[in-house]
């Protein structure tokens, strides 16, 4: 009963503060909440497997906040998980906070150096900040480490080289991604933007 005695009035609380101080005093009682159900519902203490997957259904439903919550609880307690990492990660994207997210996934390659998604994920970053050149080192990087099956890095990386003015090279990285699906979101995109080049191509070969 005390649980819910909590719970009750953790909730009366939060409209009140909402009402009077807005979102961000809500978003702290959220987590307060969270801690709750930690502290009282739990048989046992949540691992950090089971957050980042509880963290990874959270953004399918699109609530990114709790989804952050869960992401950083499972770090704490389990922080050579890769998995914790990249649900913070997508989490942080979802929300629009790049800067962060690019912190976390360099914190991430200090601990898997190797792990193809975080190379992706920074290649991409960079490339959403203009730094073209970071991107395309990281996106190769993922490439390479994937045996180059990794559709998303191959799909921005024929970006960089596009807007970089390399239209052969960008032909090329879309080309291998079209290649892997070309019914897939990546592959249909890749082909719009290689055709487009080629098209281009022809208007200037003549």
């Amino acid at each position: 009963m005390e649980w819910l005695i909590g719970l009750v009035g953790s909730v009366v609380i939060t409209w009140i503060l909402d009402a009077v101080f807005g979102s961000n005093i809500q978003k702290w009682i959220v987590r307060q909440i969270t801690s709750l159900k930690y502290k009282y519902l739990e048989d046992k203490p949540p691992s950090g497997v089971s957050l980042a997957d509880k963290a990874a259904q959270l953004i399918k439903q699109n609530d990114f906040e709790v989804a952050l919550d869960y992401a950083e609880r499972a770090i704490q307690i389990d922080p050579s998980n890769e998995n914790c990492y990249k649900q913070k990660i997508r989490a942080l994207n979802k929300l629009e906070r790049f800067n962060d997210a690019l912190a976390t996934a360099e914190k991430a390659l200090l601990l898997f150096p190797n792990y193809p998604y975080f190379q992706s994920v920074k290649g991409w970053l960079h490339y959403e900040k203009g730094d073209l050149n970071n991107a395309i080192v990281f996106l190769e990087k993922a490439i390479v480490n994937t045996k180059r099956l990794d559709q998303r890095s191959l799909y921005f990386l024929g970006k960089c080289y596009q807007k970089m003015a390399r239209t052969s090279e960008a032909i090329r990285a879309y080309s291998e991604c079209i290649k892997l699906d070309q019914s897939s979101k990546w592959g249909r995109q890749a082909l719009e933007r290689r055709s487009y080049l080629e098209i281009n191509n022809n208007k200037s070969a003549r």
